[in-house]
């Protein structure tokens, strides 16, 4: 059986390619045809070709994110956000071609962002919950030692755990360091494929070493996942379903409980990693903590896929990967 849970930067990197390929048509397709009085000349076909061509580098969260705009409008038939992602893709697209290929941590606001990312990418960000549906930049001393800590934790991945590193630099090398602008709500990150490329981190989240890595290998791990469904649905449920979910007071969907016991298992996974490299480290009996936690996760989240998941082929391939290599640590 092949593996797919395991950090695989080849496999990810092929994927990544054939994204980007399939953003090029469809954001042609949006912008020349099916909104074709919406785009004022601003950009050309050329123009969107020679930008998201692989040779100029992957595109931004926000690239991303203003096709989410788009196609979402041209499903619903809503052409409400149409005039503002059609202006906007012109100027995001031209600092996406600029933007520099190594790992990116910027506060979500201004002036660290533009007006336009900010604005696309709350939308791409929010969800129906509330935990993410309003965010603001953090203190800047919360923004100070957040970096301090990414930067650790990359470090870290990079020295004792390479192959995750690759991976996860190939997942989500643009960080945003945001938190919510309700107090009552909290949240420790969150990723969407309409701003794949990126994961959202609350710094105040981020107490520790082995909090910060696990929360890196969480957030990119769920940008695996939507890299795997590209082709495939994997999870067959009902999304009106509701299932048990140990980490949520209501009841989800088989897709959300799936997705939480699949980055579960990859963040014992390279919890397990990091310690068998580091046996003596300051920090082993924490992240061991952190280990024991996700598995524990992935036990809860096993049994009710187990139990009620209607998976495809390859869904089933994805739960037997997951499920042998938590046995195996």
């Amino acid at each position: 059986m092949q593996d797919y849970i395991s950090p695989n930067s080849q496999t990810i990197s092929s994927l990544r390619a054939s994204v980007q390929e399939r953003l090029a048509v469809s954001l042609e397709h949006l912008l020349f045809d099916v909104f074709a009085a919406f785009n004022t000349g601003q950009i050309s076909t050329q123009a969107l070709k020679g930008t998201l061509d692989k040779e100029c580098g992957f595109p931004s969260a926000s690239v991303f994110a203003l096709h989410g705009v788009l196609l979402k409008a041209a499903l619903s038939q809503n052409v409400s956000k149409v005039p503002q992602a059609a202006s906007a893709l012109a100027g995001v697209l031209e600092r996406s071609a600029d933007r520099s290929t190594a790992l990116q941590i910027t506060p979500f606001g201004l002036p660290d962002l533009h007006n336009d990312d900010c604005w696309v990418l709350q939308d791409a960000f929010a969800d129906d919950i509330g935990l993410t549906s309003d965010l603001r930049t953090p203190d800047k001393s919360l923004v100070m030692g957040a970096q301090s800590l990414i930067f650790q934790a990359v470090d870290l991945l990079k020295a004792a755990a390479p192959e995750w590193y690759h991976e996860f630099i190939l997942l989500a090398d643009q960080l945003l360091l945001a938190e919510s602008s309700s107090d009552t709500h909290w949240f420790v990150g969150a990723a969407v494929f309409d701003a794949f490329g990126a994961v959202l981190l609350n710094p105040a989240a981020l107490t520790d070493l082995p909090s910060t890595v696990m929360a890196l290998i969480h957030e990119s791990s769920h940008q695996q996942m939507f890299l795997y469904h590209l082709d495939d649905p994997i999870v067959l449920n009902p999304a009106e379903e509701g299932y048990p979910s140990p980490l949520r007071k209501e009841p989800r969907p088989m897709e959300g409980i799936f997705h939480a016991m699949w980055v579960s298992a990859r963040m014992a996974l390279a919890a397990n990693a990091l310690l068998t490299h580091n046996a003596a480290a300051e920090w082993h009996q924490d992240l061991t903590q952190q280990k024991l936690q996700a598995i524990g996760a992935f036990r809860d989240c096993e049994a009710t896929v187990a139990a009620h998941g209607d998976l495809c082929e390859f869904g089933k391939t994805l739960f037997e990967n997951a499920r042998s290599a938590v046995n195996a640590i």
